[in-house]
């Protein structure tokens, strides 16, 4: 009986190249870091690496109040003195507000209130203080002014917590081996031989691998076609395969022959069809041998492959309870490892709006707080590192400045002056007494000796009321007083600002030093 012989791939094994250059380039620590997500081997080659650093900012809409001062000027474009008051009130302002006081001062008479509402589209003071510097939950701030002039102001956000993550990434290419395999069949046909053919008894042309002639010829001597081979029959067949064709078949594969057509299955790899001719008997002589062998060809190829990896390596706390004015003095923080810092403390400079001021409701010395287990951090103690990051130029909402802020009206009413802050009562005059202690300026005609209104005769002074009432010759007539908008006693301007507003500055005007407010029409613009 003549056997084929079965070819297979010689499948060689692909050393590993050198690390390219971008390899090379990396730190120490990144080489470690890239060696524990990538192995050069001999199914991948790598061809090229690179690592960039990010940040990622986080609470930057977690704002927990604002903070409000406030200037005042005798004139438009004047200047300010951010650091006037010494101490603990240092950055506190020059405009301090009114109180409570002063508003119930406005209340005592129907006409003041009117006189307000008309220069404020309807508003009135609700009650409560309206005293600067102030804090407020939102952006707005509802702003009552009690004297004429020109008014800075600041809103200065504060921010609860900002954090700051720190993010490593490399991105390569490799060329990878990829495995192709193709199906193959060959047939052949073979009759017996009963010389010797290379050294092996009875079987085989002169090109039939001696391995398999032995192996066939173990199993036709000694038993059935019809009986699985034994496990030390299939071993030692599999061995003479495998030592003749290298690594191609795999232990734990299975072979059975059956009566006149025999099958060897390997594994999945291979299969060998054997059809004899002849009687199926115990001991079976063939004449002919019919050989189908279908084999697997193995073909390698290489691919580029890209890859990306992004790594956490830092979550810093740079800001918590600080305002947008402190956090602009803060230096740039830069992405480091932590073995290269020192301190954790903040390093400030002097920039901004104040400067080299620290008011007195900053927090002063502030620290960083790192969060987790993290090898790297955030500084400002290093002159350089990875990714650098200016927080202040990340803030959605920082600090806003209004400057030459005057409420535009449409008109002054002509309303006597307000009585002083703390109204009081009416008070029953004689000929010494001027009427109530809240009357309004000296009087102008009447009775010298009766200048309370409402009087009947020389020795009652009457009931001097808030418009300030001045009796005339018949003690019934009203005095000539200023209108509404006095220096000394100047009305309430109802302003609102926005912190958030993108001009700077919300329904304002520009007027000369000092106007009274019966003048600000021709100011206003049309």
């Amino acid at each position: 009986m003549l056997i084929g012989t079965l070819v297979f791939p010689n499948v060689k094994s692909v050393s590993a190249a050198s690390m390219p250059s971008s390899y090379s380039n990396l730190t120490s620590e990144e080489k470690k870091a890239f060696d524990k997500i990538y192995q050069q081997s001999s199914e991948s080659t790598l061809q090229n690496v690179n690592v960039n650093y990010s940040t990622q900012l986080s609470g930057l809409k977690d704002i927990s109040s604002y903070h409000w001062t406030a200037w005042k000027k005798a004139a438009k474009g004047g200047s300010i003195s951010k650091s006037a008051n010494s101490g603990k009130g240092v950055g506190s302002g020059s405009y301090k507000g009114f109180t409570q006081k002063k508003i119930d001062s406005w209340k005592v008479d129907e006409k003041y209130i009117n006189a307000i509402k008309k220069i404020n589209k309807g508003k009135f003071p609700k009650d409560g203080n309206y005293t600067f510097p102030t804090d407020t939950s939102s952006s707005k701030l509802d702003w009552w002014v009690d004297e004429v002039g020109f008014y800075d102001i600041m809103g200065d956000p504060k921010y609860s917590k900002v954090t700051v993550k720190g993010y490593r990434t490399f991105n390569w290419t490799e060329k990878v081996r990829k495995e192709k395999i193709e199906n193959t069949t060959r047939y052949k046909q073979y009759t017996k031989k009963s010389e010797e053919n290379n050294g092996n008894v009875g079987w085989g042309p002169n090109n039939t691998a001696g391995e398999m002639a032995n192996a066939i010829q173990i199993r036709l001597r000694s038993k059935r076609f019809d009986v699985p081979l034994t496990n030390s029959e299939a071993k030692q067949f599999e061995k003479k395969l495998k030592d003749s064709y290298e690594d191609y078949y795999k232990d734990g594969s299975v072979y059975q022959m059956h009566a006149s057509q025999s099958y060897m299955y390997k594994g999945g790899a291979c299969t060998i069809n054997i059809s004899i001719s002849g009687k199926t008997v115990d001991k079976v002589t063939p004449e002919l041998v019919y050989i189908n062998v279908t084999y697997k060809t193995k073909s390698y190829s290489y691919e580029t492959e890209s890859h990306t990896s992004k790594q956490q390596i830092a979550q810093t706390v740079v800001a918590r309870n600080a305002y947008a004015s402190e956090i602009q003095k803060y230096g740039n923080f830069y992405l480091t490892p932590k073995s290269n810092v020192s301190s954790q403390k903040i390093k400030t400079r002097n920039t901004g709006f104040w400067y080299n001021i620290n008011p007195y409701y900053h927090k002063g010395s502030a620290s960083v707080t790192d969060e987790g287990s993290y090898g790297w951090t955030f500084s400002t103690n290093v002159s350089s590192g990875k990714s650098g990051t200016n927080i202040y130029a990340m803030l959605p909402i920082k600090y806003k400045f209004y400057t030459d802020i005057v409420d535009s009206h449409y008109y002054a009413p002509d309303v006597g002056n307000p009585p002083k802050d703390g109204s009081g009562g009416s008070n029953n005059g004689n000929n010494n007494n001027n009427g109530g202690n809240n009357g309004g300026d000296k009087p102008n005609g009447g009775d010298s000796n009766n200048p309370g209104g409402n009087g009947n005769n020389s020795n009652n002074g009457g009931n001097g009321n808030n418009n300030g009432n001045n009796g005339n010759s018949n003690n019934s007539g009203n005095g000539g007083h200023s209108s509404i908008g006095d220096k000394e006693n100047s009305p309430m301007i109802h302003i609102e600002i926005d912190a958030k507003d993108e001009d700077g500055r919300v329904g304002t005007v520009r007027v000369p030093k000092m106007v009274h407010l019966y003048d600000i029409d021709k100011y206003r613009k049309k």
